[in-house]
């Protein structure tokens, strides 16, 4: 997001970043209005996928170049104006693989990791290009049709004549890509992107927004600053294992700190809309604990009530021949990540383990 020529730039970043945190938006514009400056913080397992991602992206372009495909590295093209003009150079050329292609349209800029030369018609002659993203992620996001979405537009403007195909490239075998039909996501594309060039017009006086925490805030720059708010104000996210649908029932209570939700009546007057009263007793005794713990200046724990027959008290005693497995994942394994690691301990007669 940039400000400029009296509007603000947007680009797919931005696209996704909305989608994900409204507050991300507001945040991003304020830095690019001059308003404030930026923050340092940037979270490791972000510069670990980018790095990633950049690996993803350049094994790929080895792949096609080892199928006998002329490809044109425009990555180290910083100046826009200057990668703009050389993407369409190269797309007046009928290259077959342009990476790191440059799209502009209004206030709309992007950067596509792969266009790929499809023999369709366009204004260059008698092929055209689509859009290709090397992604990690086994599970296409809803951020990435975003994207592609954008890129594919921006694309259609410059050879005049829309793609009917979108691709990702996952970290599989072979790169096979997975094709998206442009026309099945474009209605949804529309909307998020009107909503944030709504949410980008200074003139429209934009209610305040608030950091409501979501999946992104793990790899989000701004964590440190929302974090602090969420302190300041005591936010009910801070209870430990508390769920949205909870938080927002307790709304509708009139309960919106941590320390409220510490002194709560027990037991329930009302039945919750969403849940069981179990979960509410649960995160109301998670929240006088935590409180507690502030109050004394040192973590402080209880241990649950031992019932017979009721969970760990359910295990049989220990005995040779007992097995113990672990379940763990790792997504910086390879380029694609590993999804599951498996762990069988065992131990004898004498209590000797064996992994």
């Amino acid at each position: 997001m940039k400000a400029g020529a009296g509007q603000i730039r947007l680009s797919a970043t931005d696209l996704s970043n909305h989608l994900a945190c409204h507050h991300l938006t507001s945040l991003d514009l304020n830095v690019a209005v001059g308003e404030r400056a930026a923050p340092d913080w940037n979270s490791p397992d972000a510069w670990v996928l980018q790095q990633r991602g950049m690996e993803h992206e350049e094994a790929y372009l080895r792949h096609l170049e080892s199928a006998g495909l002329a490809v044109a590295n425009l990555r180290e093209l910083e100046n826009d104006e200057r990668a703009l003009a050389e993407t369409c150079a190269a797309m007046e050329k009928g290259v077959a693989v342009i990476a790191q292609a440059t799209l502009a349209n209004g206030r709309w800029f992007g950067r596509s990791d792969v266009l790929r030369r499809v023999e369709r018609p366009s204004r260059f002659g008698d092929w055209s290009y689509e859009v290709y993203d090397c992604k990690l992620a086994r599970e296409t996001k809803a951020t990435t049709i975003l994207q592609l979405s954008l890129y594919s537009e921006l694309l259609a403007v410059i050879q005049g004549v829309p793609p009917e195909w979108m691709y990702v490239v996952p970290p599989v075998e072979g790169f096979r890509p997975e094709p998206y039909r442009i026309l099945d996501f474009a209605a949804y594309y529309r909307y998020v992107k009107a909503r944030l060039e709504k949410a980008t017009e200074r003139m429209g006086g934009n209610p305040p927004t608030y950091p409501e925490p979501n999946p992104h805030c793990s790899a989000c720059r701004w964590w440190l600053e929302c974090d602090t708010q969420w302190r300041k104000d005591d936010h009910l996210s801070l209870v430990a294992g508390i769920s949205k649908l909870q938080r927002k029932q307790l709304q509708t209570w009139e309960t919106v700190t941590v320390e409220q939700l510490a002194k709560f009546p027990l037991p329930l007057q009302q039945r919750p809309e969403h849940g069981s009263k179990d979960g509410y007793v649960r995160v109301r005794e998670q929240a006088r604990v935590q409180v507690a713990g502030r109050n004394h200046a040192r973590p402080i724990h209880e241990l649950l009530e031992v019932i017979d027959a009721r969970g760990l008290s359910r295990l049989p005693e220990p005995s040779p021949g007992d097995v113990f497995f672990d379940l763990e994942g790792d997504p910086f394994v390879g380029l694609g990540g590993r999804e599951y690691l498996f762990g069988v301990v065992t131990a004898d007669e004498g209590g000797k383990t064996t992994y």
